[in-house]
């Protein structure tokens, strides 16, 4: 073989190789953009269920505070009903000892 020729085969085996490796590291590059395709989508519903539950959240602590101030209106009434009736039973008690008397 003349130098030029083995020159020409070094060349082309160098360049298979390279053509090789290139295909090798695109077919690692598509599995890698397939992961990071999965992870974000991962993440998105992870994301959109993080913001359902802040808005279950918000929507229960709403719930919450108005069960809250409700039970307070409805204990605030029964202590006012309790003095309403005892002051109705010292009024009987009094009106029963004035006619006894």
């Amino acid at each position: 073989m003349t130098a030029a020729k083995q020159q020409y085969e070094e060349s082309r085996r160098q360049v298979e190789g390279l053509t090789g490796e290139l295909q090798q590291q695109r077919q690692a590059n598509s599995e890698l953009s397939a992961k990071v395709a999965a992870l974000q989508s991962r993440l998105d519903e992870a994301r959109a269920a993080l913001a359902s539950e802040k808005e279950a959240s918000a929507s229960l602590r709403a719930e919450l505070d108005r069960l809250a101030k409700e039970l307070r209106d409805v204990q605030s009434m029964l202590v006012q009903r309790e003095q309403q009736l005892q002051q109705e039973q010292q009024g009987r008690a009094a009106a029963e000892a004035r006619a006894k008397a």
